[in-house]
């Protein structure tokens, strides 16, 4: 993909207090490393993610990813051209 089509996106998430137990699950899950989930869900939508880097405290969740497509191909499905 075009160099120019891609972006770093940065996500914050800001809570009330998460229990410090809790943190390296959400670490594992926002990786995409085996268990991690964020591969699957912007794979669902068809996105290709290299590499996500996750931080966490008590009161914040961040999820980095860097060089993501910033533009998806989209197939439109419509009626034939002879009914339309």
């Amino acid at each position: 993909m075009n160099k120019s089509l891609r972006a770093d996106l940065l996500l914050e998430i800001g809570a009330e207090e998460l229990p410090s137990g809790y943190l390296p699950r959400v670490l594992q899950q926002l990786s995409c490393r085996p268990g991690g989930i964020i591969k699957d869900i912007f794979a669902a939508k068809g996105i290709v993610v290299d590499r996500a880097d996750s931080f966490c405290t008590p009161r914040r969740i961040v999820l980095h990813i860097k060089d993501i497509q910033t533009q998806q191909d989209v197939i439109i499905e419509g009626p034939p051209v002879g009914i339309a």
